[in-house]
């Protein structure tokens, strides 16, 4: 399995396809409540639909809260040189490819998690 996918739809399809979706979603949920962002992500939510969850709230972070947006990157452990080089766009586009780095990452968690338990 790698890691890295294209979009942030594709990743909750891989991980919905290799059941380990509820793993994913609790991970996600896990590293925003740590920096205290709730957030009411659950496993009964589409891969669609939280993939628009998700953007939404990175969204809103990064328009009305942003510090609580950096404390989410650094909870979740997104490197700073890949949001660094995202070129300034528009914030939506901005919100969705972090969306993608914050799901690239929380996957790639999922996965080592999985692998050293095994």
């Amino acid at each position: 399995m790698a890691f890295e996918r294209n979009t942030s739809l594709e990743i909750l399809q891989q991980a919905e396809t290799h059941g380990l979706y509820a793993s994913l979603v609790n991970q996600l949920r896990k590293d925003f409540e740590r920096a205290n962002v709730p957030v009411g992500f659950t496993d009964t939510h589409t891969p669609e639909e939280l993939a628009s969850l998700l953007h939404e709230k990175v969204y809103q972070l990064l328009m009305e809260r942003f510090q609580d947006y950096l404390n989410v990157l650094y909870t979740i452990d997104v490197p700073e040189s890949s949001f660094r080089q995202l070129p300034i766009t528009d914030a939506v586009e901005v919100a969705g490819e972090v969306g993608l780095m914050m799901l690239q990452r929380e996957w790639q968690k999922v996965l080592l998690k999985r692998q050293y338990r095994s």
